[in-house]
């Protein structure tokens, strides 16, 4: 069977189960910058200098995804190699996770009050997935495969 796989294991699909996390990442994001913009230009309007915003936000995104990459081939041990579960689909890298990312930034620009909620978040599912699951893909061992 062939196509494209839209939902399924990173190594092969566009979205995976980390999808959610990248975009509740991109919340978290949002906020960190505009915290770093109030820290490095104290009474400067950031609403004034979305771009910047913005530019920081897919910065941190790419590099983030960079890094990943060395983490998946081996860089920092076996141990964490294995955890990682393959390389991730270079569509997933480059377009889905930013997107993903991208969303989850606008959703915070627009709606303020999700900075609480996202880190609990955040924090609730790298606890659960790093202390509780053996790899990074076993929750998507138990949803389904979605194709076009």
């Amino acid at each position: 069977m062939s196509g494209i796989i839209l939902w399924g294991p990173k190594t092969i699909a566009w979205f995976d189960v980390w999808s959610i996390d990248h975009f509740v990442t991109g919340v978290n994001l949002y906020f960190f910058v505009l915290m770093l913009h109030a820290r490095f230009r104290p009474g400067e309007d950031p609403a004034g200098n979305r771009f910047s915003i913005w530019g920081w936000v897919l910065a941190l995104c790419f590099a983030w995804e960079a890094l990943e990459h060395y983490l998946e081939v081996g860089l920092a041990g076996a141990w964490l190699m294995s955890w990682l579960q393959g390389v991730e689909f270079s569509v997933n890298r480059l377009i889905t996770d930013p997107l993903m990312i991208g969303l989850g930034a606008w959703t915070a620009q627009r709606y303020g009050k999700l900075n609480r909620p996202a880190k609990i978040f955040s924090t609730a599912w790298i606890v659960v997935h790093l202390c509780f699951f053996p790899d990074s893909m076993y929750l998507q061992r138990f949803l389904p495969i979605i194709r076009l």
